[in-house]
């Protein structure tokens, strides 16, 4: 696949939205496993189907549910704030970028909210504008609840593991 930031603006551009949904986010070419580790073809399905079977058991989720996303999954972001900008693995100029996935579970999206609305009964969260504009768009981002101590230990106990057997199994 052609990743070019000249080809993803044409892209942008000329395909309908769900198109360039999936031809860039659901479809399982990825930039990052093919281009920045050089993993050949065969590699890249089956590397993109471990991550996502680690992830689906260690978070009782459907495979189908776990998406990577962002500028490993393209190269580039789209980002408004970001737009265009390269992925980068180390830079004194600009942060590290990272590997952004995509949860898609109404079950923990409840529990997120729910948790979410007792914390703030409890503490005053800094965010709160920002976070349930988050939710009433359908999402929560997990920067959304990062000063909230319960909720965000909870949350890296679940995750920390499933990192762990990612970076050692498949070396990302």
């Amino acid at each position: 696949m052609d990743y070019s930031i000249s080809t993803i603006q044409s892209d942008l551009r000329n395909l309908e939205p769900k198109d360039f949904l999936v031809k860039y986010i659901l479809r399982s070419e990825n930039w990052y496993l093919s281009e920045y580790i050089k993993l050949p073809d065969n590699k890249v399905f089956k590397t993109m189907d471990e991550m996502k079977l680690i992830i689906s058991k260690h978070l009782g989720l459907c495979f189908n549910n776990i998406l990577m996303v962002g500028s490993g999954k393209i190269g580039c972001s789209l980002s408004p704030k970001n737009l265009f900008r390269k992925f980068i693995a180390e830079s004194d100029k600009y942060p590290e970028s990272d590997l952004d996935i995509a949860i898609v579970s109404s079950k923990i999206f409840d529990e997120l909210w729910y948790d979410l609305k007792i914390a703030k009964y409890k503490q005053s969260i800094s965010n709160y504008p920002q976070m349930t504009s988050s939710i009433f768009r359908g999402f929560i981002n997990e920067w959304d609840f990062s000063d909230i101590k319960e909720i965000r230990k909870v949350w890296e106990n679940k995750i920390d593991m499933t990192k762990k057997i990612i970076s050692e199994n498949l070396d990302i």
